[in-house]
């Protein structure tokens, strides 16, 4: 009896071995641990929140500038010139002396007016500006634009310094990210066309099936890192079986801008079958 009450303490103890062992990611496809191919987190996960908590310093490192082009004249509404340089987007704004000016709310290139009606346009790659104006301005008032320098040439495709396109992030256009999982391997594909790639840092089992009643589950903590043009993400994928549940937190760097990304999940099919996560209806 003693014998058998040992053997039943020593299972106990391996299962609880298992459920915190560790992997860690390594250069080789080697180093992957099969243990973990039941865990599996491909599919598509709805957004069930992105919230921007900052912006990078890629702007900030660069002095603001200011640029004369001249003044306005009677009856004339429409202007325009060049910095004759590339303009970090975001960061010009065009100056009518005693009128307002316009700015950039969006880094899209399209500026609004602040105390000030028209319309007025940035390309920020070559520095050209121009604006119209609603009514007549008068003479004499002075039109010179605010900017930062980027740090490429004129003309050329505007990055910031760790090499990520600075165009604008809507995050109200991104609603879902797909996955693609080979062993430790991912691809991260974005609805509104970004795509990253990149592998698990480490894998923990965090829970497992009691092999003497059934209950539990095999749940899984995966750390993550991926990458692309548009930006990168680092987080944590969860994932338990046989319920199939997984959710994805993240912080995203795309642009200039970071953003909290929390997600959850596709249903999942099993011998015709369809489980749904409750949290996605």
């Amino acid at each position: 009896m003693q014998r058998k009450n040992l053997f039943a303490l020593s299972l106990a103890a391996a299962a609880v071995l298992l459920a915190g062992c560790d992997w860690t990611s390594s250069s080789g496809d080697s180093s992957w641990s099969g243990s973990y191919d039941e865990m599996n987190f491909g599919g598509t996960y709805r957004i069930t929140s992105i919230t921007q908590t900052g912006t990078s310093d890629s702007s900030d490192t660069q002095p603001v500038q200011t640029k004369s082009f001249g003044s306005t004249a009677a009856r004339k509404y429409t202007y325009s010139g060049s910095i004759g340089a590339a303009v970090i987007p975001g960061s010009a704004s065009i100056i009518v002396s005693g009128i307002g000016q316009f700015v950039d709310l969006n880094s899209n290139g399209t500026l609004v007016g602040d105390g000030i009606n028209g319309t007025a346009n940035v390309t920020y790659n070559t520095g050209d500006w121009s604006f119209t104006l609603d009514s007549n301005p008068g003479d004499g008032h002075a039109i010179s634009v605010q900017y930062q320098a980027s740090p490429v040439s004129s003309g050329s495709t505007i990055v910031s310094y760790t090499g990520i396109d600075t165009t604008s992030f809507d995050k109200t256009k991104v609603s879902a990210i797909t996955v693609s999982q080979t062993g430790q391997h991912l691809s991260m594909h974005f609805n509104n066309g970004a795509t990253m790639s990149g592998r698990f840092t480490s894998v923990r089992q965090t829970g497992k099936v009691s092999e003497d009643t059934g209950a539990g589950a095999n749940t899984y903590n995966a750390q993550f890192e991926v990458s692309g043009a548009n930006g990168k993400m680092v987080g944590t994928l969860n994932y338990d079986y046989p319920s199939h549940n997984r959710y994805m937190d993240g912080t995203l760097t795309y642009g200039r801008n970071t953003f909290d990304v929390h997600a959850i999940g596709p249903a999942w099919t099993e011998s015709g079958v369809t489980t749904v996560n409750e949290a996605s209806n």
